[in-house]
């Protein structure tokens, strides 16, 4: 009796040992750029995660239901880690180089002082192949956080419509991506859900991500839903009121359901600017248990096809990995400078017309240099105005004048130079990034003055008609512009800034568009032109002339 009551002791010991030394932390989120095996929801539970082979870049996204106060952050290799890894808490509130920490398959990171924690985005930068086989974090008194995830279970979605649109297919209800949704098809009337459970579930509630949560400005112009209507087996039929709000919210259910098939009809919807209704993301709940379905094979059919659709074209080897441009100015001396006034940015012809190939796009704010050579006079809209002849990224051509300024009096040189990043996923993810920058000097007050103007796009695209060389792509999604001074400049470039609904709660809304354009993608040798199909869109480029951000390694 004495040796079971000291068991007994010992036994609650331990589990209160193991509740000291460690902080529970709900995850109803996560995921990455590239899947090549376990899901991030598999590697948080303490299975290997792996990218597609040869993938750089890859970001590893986790959203936590509650924040955490982060203090200490420790990612392991399968074996090594080749470059470094960039973590992001709450997408670009803070960022942090992970050093490394007892070798090559460690990286690491205490921080000199805790941070509230709502989303961690992993970036693991110029690591190809990558194998990850653990991750630790600490809060502030030194516990361990312990994950807890939904379970994935078998089962299928339909839709009372399926759209051609993978970015908006059911399964992106469970692929814990704000870039996609699912969204019902123009002209539906009789919008609806069908879920089919592998086996009998019982739901007591639902978690639902309401409208389009990508950023403030998609969830305004698409619809949301207000009120469910939910059938299901053995007779069930109850309404819910949904909330028209951002992030994620739990719906009781007037009574648990318990069965196999699920209906989730929109009986009412807030209307946005687009007709429709969207849906981000939805998990279902029993008391504090999550289950949701597997959205793995959706992500790796669309891997697929991509892969397909470039390998056609005749350069696989772009996906997963980086695209450059770099554009050095020219040096403009005093009295030529002239400063682009055009809200899309100014086109720079081949020859005085209208209808001359386009050689570049300077932006608003970007500097050309006046050549002294004008033209006819020509009339666009109510603006008059010459054509004459301007350099600009080195490239010399004709550009009309009533959209050029001549900046006030200047008594030294300028420059300008401009920097472009593209790269495309395998997933169907896209991130843009454009950075134009003017140097002001005024030999008179020994003064320098440097403005950037830049931009960043995050979204999706989609590819078709590959040919040999050649393929066209849409590019959806949002791009926030900004201007800024030096002293102000924030360095881009971590493929990370801004890159979700989460920056809204740090720097609000301004300045971002909703955009969609289209592009063809040309090889040509060892670099690729990027050649854009509409002009005045809200990504200020004609023509970019790109190459790999690194060359390939032997036998790519």
């Amino acid at each position: 009796m004495k040796n079971k009551m000291n068991a007994y002791i010992v036994a609650l010991l331990l589990a209160a040992l193991a509740t000291n030394c460690s902080q529970n932390s709900t995850i109803s989120m996560a995921t990455s750029t590239s899947l090549a095996g376990a899901s991030v929801f598999d590697f948080l539970n303490g299975k290997k995660w792996s990218a597609e082979p040869g993938a750089e870049y890859v970001k590893i996204h986790l959203y936590l239901d509650e924040p955490i106060q982060l203090k200490e952050v420790e990612i392991r290799a399968c074996d090594k880690f080749d470059d470094n890894v960039h973590m992001f808490v709450n997408f670009d509130e803070y960022n942090y180089n992970l050093k490394k920490k007892k070798g090559d398959s460690k990286l690491g990171i205490t921080l000199d002082t805790p941070v509230n924690a709502r989303s961690i985005t992993f970036n693991l930068n110029r690591n190809s192949n990558s194998c990850l086989s653990g991750l630790t974090l600490w809060n502030q008194s030194g516990k361990k956080i312990k994950f807890q995830t939904p379970e994935t279970i078998a089962g299928e979605v339909k839709t009372s419509k399926i759209s051609k649109s993978k970015a908006y297919h059911p399964l992106n209800l469970f692929d814990s991506r704000y870039e996609t949704a699912w969204a019902s098809s123009l002209g539906e009337k009789d919008i609806f859900l069908d879920f089919s459970f592998g086996t009998e579930t019982e739901i007591t509630a639902l978690k639902i991500w309401n409208g389009y949560q990508r950023s403030p400005l998609h969830c305004i112009r698409n619809g949301r839903v207000k009120t469910l209507e939910i059938n299901g087996d053995g007779g069930y039929n109850e309404r819910v009121t949904v909330a028209d709000e951002m992030d994620a919210q739990t719906v009781q259910l007037p009574k648990p359901f318990k069965g196999k098939n699920l209906r989730l009809r929109m009986a009412e919807i807030y209307r946005g600017e687009l007709e429709g209704v969207v849906i981000s993301e939805l998990r279902f709940l029993n008391g504090t248990k999550a289950v949701m379905f597997e959205p793995a094979p959706l992500a790796k059919e669309v891997a697929t096809e991509n892969h397909e659709l470039f390998r056609t074209a005749g350069f696989e080897e772009i996906l997963n990995r980086g695209l450059v441009s770099d554009e050095e100015g020219e040096t403009i001396e005093p009295g030529l400078a002239r400063v682009v006034t055009a809200r899309g940015g100014l086109r720079i012809r081949e020859s005085a017309s209208t209808t001359a190939a386009v050689l570049i796009l300077a932006p608003q704010g970007g500097r050309v240099k006046f050549e002294g050579e004008t033209g006819d006079e020509l009339k666009v809209g109510d603006e008059v105005g010459h054509w004459v002849k301007v350099t600009y990224a080195g490239k010399t051509g004709w550009a009309f004048d009533a959209f050029l300024q001549q900046p006030a009096a200047e008594s030294g040189n300028s420059s300008h130079s401009s920097a472009w990043k593209l790269r495309l996923r395998s997933d169907g993810s896209l991130y843009f990034e454009g950075n134009a920058q003017t140097v002001s000097h005024d030999y008179e007050v020994g003064k320098s003055e440097t403005t950037n103007t830049s931009f960043y796009a995050i979204g999706n695209f989609e590819a078709e008609k590959p040919v040999a060389n050649e393929i066209d792509i849409k590019l959806f999604g949002f791009v926030k512009a900004v201007e800024v001074s030096s002293s102000e400049y924030i360095e881009m470039g971590h493929d990370c800034n801004g890159c979700g609904r989460d920056c809204a709660q740090v720097k609000g809304n301004k300045g971002e568009k909703v955009f969609i354009q289209s592009a063809k993608l040309i090889k040509k040798g060892s670099e690729y032109v990027l050649v854009n199909k509409s002009p005045g869109a809200q990504i200020p480029f004609t023509t970019l002339q790109l190459k790999l951000e690194r060359p390939l390694a032997q036998g790519s």
